[in-house]
């Protein structure tokens, strides 16, 4: 059960984040974590924040959460704010992109009804190359 903050009325959690930098994280975070950071650090992840979820008693010990600029870059080009240059990576790269509420929802549904030890992939099951990505994103 959530305790309640007196001065607010809502609960708070005992869940602990800890946000990753570049140079030093914030927190010793376990191998396979670390090698998650490395990744989204290889790919220019921006914001990115480990929840330690392992009070929680979830469907898993940690979480990483990040952004990418793209979305970023093209509002700031369609405000005039920067030239219309877009700095990308390799965009023949095909991955399954989800809705993040979608991806939420999956996972609220496992914390509720999953099997523990059983290994789920939430997917749309449908490959998208990061050029796609790029021009409905420009499209908008």
């Amino acid at each position: 059960m959530a305790k309640r903050s007196a001065s607010t009325d809502k609960p708070r959690t005992s869940t602990r984040t800890a946000t990753a930098r570049k140079t030093r994280p914030a927190a010793k975070f376990p191998k396979d974590v670390t090698l998650a950071l490395r990744a989204a650090f290889d790919k220019k992840a921006e914001d990115v924040v480990v929840l330690d979820l392992r009070k929680a008693g979830g469907f898993t010990d940690f979480f990483v959460i990040c952004t990418g600029a793209n979305t970023r870059q093209i509002v700031a080009i369609e405000r005039g704010e920067m030239e219309p240059v877009i700095h990308v990576g390799r965009l023949d790269t095909a991955r399954d992109i989800s809705d993040v509420r979608d991806t939420v929802r999956a996972y609220a549904l496992l914390m509720k009804r999953g099997i523990p030890g059983t290994v789920y992939n939430i997917a749309t099951g449908v490959a998208r190359t990061m050029r796609m990505v790029l021009d409905a994103l420009i499209d908008g």
